[in-house]
């Protein structure tokens, strides 16, 4: 198992300038040492942002260059915790689990970015900078007028919120 440095601060802090220099700072003193151990943190942020305000939305963004393994174990702890928390994930390269990315995105009601390289790096972080603002419809649901539909049957369970210039698909 590898640990994981902690950031300077133990719990939020507001974005002013000098705490997002000094996150850089304690970012880039963090040693590589091999693993991807995610299940920890990623519990950590999940508790830290669920409490947040309601006045507030409650984001994690996810950006990972490694492989994540016990995916099923990971996301039977953190799905519970993400009620009002929305997921972004980034992967970096082509050795990343594309596939607990776009679930963990989805079970967070975000978005799931792949690139191979660092090149695309721009254009994506700021395509999830704009799904991140508001929504400008949430909570949909699909209904049925003269139709029985089984809930339980429709894929996805939850869909995804509305934001001003994203594409909407309909299937």
């Amino acid at each position: 198992d590898h640990l994981v440095e902690p950031l300077p601060e133990e719990g939020l802090v507001a974005a002013t300038d000098r705490a997002r220099f000094r996150a850089v700072e304690a970012l880039a003193r963090v040693d590589a040492r091999g693993g991807t151990a995610l299940a920890g943190p990623l519990v950590r942020a999940a508790k830290l942002v669920a409490g947040g305000t309601l006045d507030r939305e409650r984001v994690i963004v996810l950006a990972t260059d490694g492989q994540v393994g016990d995916e099923d174990h990971i996301l039977r702890e953190l799905v519970p915790e993400l009620r009002g928390v929305r997921v972004f994930t980034l992967g970096i390269d082509q050795a990343v689990n594309a596939a607990f990315l776009r679930r963990f995105a989805a079970a967070g009601g975000g978005l799931c970015e792949l690139v191979e390289s660092e090149d695309r790096l721009d254009a994506v972080m700021a395509k999830i900078h704009r799904r991140i603002g508001l929504p400008v419809a949430t909570e949909l649901a699909i209904r049925g007028v003269g139709l029985d539909i089984d809930v339980a049957t429709v894929s996805p369970g939850k869909l995804p919120d509305v934001h001003r210039g994203a594409p909407v698909t309909i299937l």
